[in-house]
């Protein structure tokens, strides 16, 4: 009688089962959702804070709450799926934003500091804008934000032109910034 019982509730698992799939099958067409290019890429020791990917598709950055962004080549990547370069940006900082330019050759990385960077594409730092003055109360006199960042992305004229030179962030000192990358004077270049 065990046997029945066991085959029985077999049989009822199975049907649930296919239908199950089925209903599945039904979700994944419906919506054109692409099973077969899904994969777990697995580093980061906390909370992935943000991620962005180039153009072409081929390079994704993601930043973490462990303070380090790390690099995917989807094009040189083999089973392992291992990010093939990981960079801290700011030590003791998580990332909270980052943003590719139009041709994907810079990235603008913000973290929980004051002020944004700006890398090339293998992650070497280009340039490191300047902090604000903490002391002043007008934000229109200081040069940088005061307060950690909160994020930013490439901006400016024409933005989806690949020569774009302006980037702009925001920050917990409630200002909206607009940086120069090519003529402003308050960067620090590397």
């Amino acid at each position: 009688e065990d046997n029945d019982q066991k085959v029985k509730e077999s049989k009822e698992n199975d049907k649930f089962n296919k239908e199950f799939e089925k209903e599945i099958d039904g979700i994944i067409s419906d919506y054109n959702i692409p099973l077969k290019y899904v994969a777990k890429l697995k580093g980061h020791n906390k909370l992935i804070s943000t991620m962005c990917i180039d153009k072409s598709g081929t390079r994704l950055l993601s930043g973490s709450y462990d303070n380090c962004v790390k690099f995917w080549d989807f094009g040189g990547m083999n089973e392992s799926l291992q990010s093939f370069r990981e960079i801290i940006p700011c030590d003791g900082y998580p990332i909270k934003s980052l943003s590719y330019n139009y041709s994907g050759s810079k990235f603008l990385c913000c973290t929980g500091s004051h002020k944004p960077q700006i890398y090339d594409r293998d992650g070497r730092q280009i340039i490191e804008f300047v902090q604000g003055d903490m002391y002043i109360r007008d934000m229109n006199h200081t040069f940088g934000h005061t307060m950690p960042l909160m994020g930013g992305k490439w901006f400016g004229y024409n933005y989806l032109n690949q020569n774009v030179d302006q980037i702009s962030t925001w920050s917990q000192d409630s200002t909206f910034r607009i940086w120069d990358v090519e003529y402003n004077e308050n960067k620090r270049c590397k």
